[in-house]
């Protein structure tokens, strides 16, 4: 928070992009987080990846592009 450049934050309403094309939705998904984060480690750190789900009741999908500022990566064994 310290090195938040975003003194005051809009309420964002969380976008949903089904129906749109991805990079729509990526773009505005993005401008959305920097109305509310906006720093030196966004810059640098922070990226967004691409969810899609489907209920298997009703077949109702879901696309968001969720922001992530860390990644588990395996760590190969010495055999």
């Amino acid at each position: 928070e310290d090195c938040n450049r975003v003194k005051s934050k809009p309420y964002v309403e969380e976008l949903e992009g089904f129906g749109m094309e991805d990079e729509k939705a990526a773009i505005e998904t993005w401008r959305k987080h920097l109305l509310r984060h906006d720093s030196v480690i966004v810059d640098h750190f922070q990226g967004m990846h691409r969810s899609h789900l489907t209920c298997p009741s009703c077949g109702r999908e879901s696309i968001k592009f969720d922001v992530y500022s860390t990644i588990s990566l395996p760590l190969a064994q010495d055999k």
